[in-house]
């Protein structure tokens, strides 16, 4: 498990450490535990207005599968509040842990209309990281911005294992000087500090050379074949093209981004996901579920910038047949302001099946708010494509996987009233996704199916368990500063 956090030293002047256990108390060790990290400076050179701040990482080790741990982080003398997180199941544990539970947002701003930025230089060595509360209150009268109150609640009232976020931050993380990416990370640390939080770059990270993602999010499980990629800023882990096992699911994260402003990526970041499709495919027994994720999708009804008349959208189309040819189950998106579920896609035909699907199915989920409680896409006058399943473009919310087994993944989107932030999130759309078949799907037979064939959960459900469990699980903590700052527009043209 992979932690990290923030101090306001600019020049690492503290040092990083990490004192975890599964007693809440956190006795000395050798009840305990305590390890070591690396301290990072954020200082964009030549922005002398901009963010400056130390960037901690450090990982925890030694853990039992499927267990609550505890922690603080500090510098060996000051330490922060207690936080605590469940460790990934491995073969023995992942049947008592059935359904796997993971929630998926993109697009999501702050929930604030104003940033913080610190009122003088701090002396202390390491700044107080702020108590996380179980939920954030909001009441009728102070209307939410984003969908995070009802994702921090549900993590806080419900077993999540995990959060996924499809791109685009704070709208921006560097805006503001780059306090509204620390606003918005201590928003998320409320989530972020008790299950991983897991990210893909979008195209609203690409100030300043992507400086503030790859650094707010330097702890992601940079693959070891391709460990560092430089985006102009300078070298940092490579947190644009990885993957990771989670019990029965092998996640990719992609950068849809290096076809929009980092060319130079796009065939290191395609052949390092052929092999590592090639890989996951040796391991479907242990983890039959594949799911991709990137910011842009491939399909979408209206916006998605996937046009293949166009030469980036070709070169991202190109993707399509890896998919294919690895039997990916599922592709996420955001990018696109709505939501929309679609179908099994391959070359934009559509055999419409739940049911053993003979190709990729595609959702969007992009409605995650940005700052402004305005900014839905709406579809227009563009009509509804024939793979599309289900879309709406005029609630916000965010998306639940329960995986129950090899075979059955059931999908919901949740619909948040931003206007009634005290309101519970219902069900907007939901199915399930059931594949006997993990594999390619060039051994696909291509007849079509009834598209409304019954589908059943067994009484006995088979469990396939996995042989490993991830190394790498971040949490992202940040400190908080204490005055505001005015808000900065966004530009309309961009989503």
């Amino acid at each position: 498990m992979s932690v990290q956090w923030a101090t306001m030293d600019t020049f690492c002047s503290s040092n990083t450490k990490v004192w975890y256990g599964q007693d809440k108390n956190l006795p000395p060790p050798p009840s305990s535990y305590t390890v070591d990290g690396s301290c990072y400076q954020f200082n964009v050179v030549n922005r002398p207005t901009l963010l400056k701040q130390s960037h901690h990482v450090a990982n925890m080790t030694k853990l039992t599968a499927s267990t609550k741990y505890f922690y603080k982080v500090g510098d060996g003398i000051n330490w922060s509040s207690t936080y605590s997180f469940t460790t990934a199941p491995n073969a023995l544990t992942l049947s008592s842990t059935l359904p796997q539970k993971f929630i998926i947002v993109g697009d999501m701003g702050s929930s604030s209309s104003t940033a913080y930025k610190p009122s003088a230089s701090p002396t202390k060595i390491l700044s107080k990281i702020p108590t996380c509360k179980p939920s954030i209150t909001l009441t009728t009268s102070n209307p939410a911005r984003t969908v995070l109150p009802w994702i921090t609640t549900e993590v806080h009232t419900q077993r999540v294992d995990m959060i996924l976020h499809l791109g685009d931050y704070a709208y921006d993380l560097f805006s503001e000087n780059g306090y509204r990416g620390r606003l918005f990370m201590n928003e998320i640390a409320n989530s972020s500090s008790y299950v991983p939080y897991m990210v893909n770059v979008g195209n609203h990270e690409d100030g300043f050379n992507f400086a503030f993602y790859n650094e707010f999010f330097r702890n992601m499980p940079a693959p070891i074949d391709a460990p560092v990629v430089n985006t102009g800023y300078g070298n940092t882990p490579n947190n644009w093209y990885y993957s990771w096992n989670v019990g029965l699911i092998h996640f990719v994260t992609l950068s849809s981004e290096v076809y929009y402003n980092k060319t130079d990526l796009i065939d290191k970041q395609y052949k390092w996901l052929e092999n590592d499709l090639q890989n996951a495919n040796k391991n479907r027994t242990a983890a039959p579920w594949i799911i991709v994720n990137a910011h842009r999708g491939l399909y979408c009804s209206s916006g998605c910038d996937t046009d293949p008349k166009t030469t980036k959208s070709n070169s991202m189309r190109k993707l399509e047949p890896l998919l294919y040819k690895y039997g990916v189950d599922l592709y996420l998106s955001g990018h696109v302001h709505n939501y929309e579920r679609m179908f099994d896609i391959y070359q934009s035909n559509s055999m419409k099946r739940k049911l053993n699907p003979p190709s990729t199915v595609y959702i969007l989920v992009g409605n995650g708010g940005t700052n402004d409680n305005k900014d839905l896409s709406g579809f227009g006058t563009s009509p509804k494509q024939a793979y599309t399943a289900f879309r709406d473009d005029t609630t916000y919310g965010y998306s639940r996987i329960a995986v129950y087994n090899s075979t059955h993944l059931h999908w919901e989107q949740m619909k948040c009233n931003l206007n009634n932030p005290t309101s519970a999130a219902t069900v907007l759309d939901s199915f399930w996704l059931v594949q006997f078949n993990h594999g390619s799907f060039f051994t696909k037979a291509p007849t079509v199916l009834p598209t409304k064939t019954p589908i059943k959960i067994p009484t006995a459900i088979p469990i396939v368990v996995p042989t490993k469990i991830p190394t790498i699980f971040p949490t992202i903590l940040r400190t908080k500063s204490p005055t505001a700052k005015p808000t900065k527009s966004l530009s309309p043209s961009r989503k």
